[in-house]
């Protein structure tokens, strides 16, 4: 897994309680989801009228060790599945100071043709950027398959 996103727990992105917010969570996760998308080749600045893009249709969060405000987090990730018209993005929130892992999310995305709204296959030019980020059969990251 390669690094994707650097955060802090910042105090306006954290609860009453003085944690990182459940919502925060995910837009963390996004963008290092994001990254990954760019690393396949995908660009996302230009025109909005672009023909083939990116559909998340599962994002699945394991919550593991609260992040306390002011904490600072790294998020990595690779590819755990590549599919026919999808891929499976497993991403790691950790503790920057201790390594500890804090969250997990298993993201689905969908190739898709945007003026169509359709899944397509993904092209062999994405799956060659892709191969270098597959986690290994073996690895130690384990999430919940549901």
């Amino acid at each position: 897994m390669d690094r994707t996103l650097a955060g802090i727990a910042h105090p306006w992105l954290c609860d009453g309680m003085g944690h990182l917010n459940t919502r925060h969570y995910l837009a963390l996760f996004d963008d290092a989801t994001h990254v990954v998308l760019a690393r396949l080749g995908h660009s996302f600045r230009g025109p909005a009228e672009k023909q083939f893009g990116w559909a998340d249709v599962r994002n699945e969060i394991d919550y593991l060790v609260e992040v306390p405000q002011g904490t600072v987090v790294d998020i990595y990730s690779g590819i755990y599945k590549l599919g026919t018209k999808s891929l499976t993005i497993l991403s790691e929130m950790r503790d920057v100071e201790t390594s500890q892992v804090h969250a997990r999310m298993k993201a689905v995305v969908v190739y898709i043709d945007l003026a169509k709204r359709k899944a397509l296959p993904i092209s062999d030019e994405i799956r060659r950027h892709a191969t270098p980020l597959l986690i290994p059969s073996d690895s130690q990251h384990v999430i919940h398959e549901g």
